[in-house]
Formats: C-alpha cells, sequence, structure tokens
C-alpha cells in the first residue's frame, strides 16, 4: 500500500504525519509479513513507528541537509529500540 502526494501539495506537519503513521501501522502491523520502510525525516514521526511497529523497519529519508546532529539522532533511534 502506497501513499503519493503531489509535489505541489504543502507539507504535513510533524503533528500530522505522526497521527497518519500511527494509525496507519495500527491498522497494518498484524498483516506485515515483510520489513516496513519508514519514509519521514521528523525524529517523533519514526520513533513513534518504531515503537509501534516492533519488526524490522527500514529508515529512510535520512540525510545530512540540517547538518550531522539530526541525522546521528535518527540513527541512533533503531539501537534504542532494540534495547526496549
Amino acid at each position: 500500500m502506497a501513499a503519493t502526494r503531489s509535489t505541489s501539495a504543502p507539507p504535513l506537519s510533524a503533528a500530522t504525519e505522526k497521527s497518519d503513521i500511527t494509525e496507519v501501522i495500527t491498522r497494518m502491523r498484524g498483516a506485515i509479513t515483510v520489513p516496513l520502510v519508514i519514509d519521514s525525516t521528523e525524529l517523533p514521526v519514526i520513533e513513534a513507528a518504531l515503537k509501534l511497529y516492533g519488526g524490522k523497519s527500514i529508515i529512510n529519508s535520512i540525510n545530512f541537509e540540517n547538518g550531522e546532529e539530526p541525522a546521528a539522532k535518527r540513527l541512533n533511534l533503531p539501537a534504542s529500540s532494540a534495547r526496549r
């Protein structure tokens, strides 16, 4: 199930994106048998998705556009989720 948005649409707020991903994962997590691709640059959204899904995931959209610190925080999320 892939959702596409027009490139001219305004970006979602982090709160809206987190709400949307929570809804999708809650509905689908029992039916997914492959790694889930989490496509967001928002730290709270990625964190919520990892906590909800609990299975193998791939985090997409990690970049260095805003420097190394935000990217490092995103990269550390899977490790911190695995320790829980």
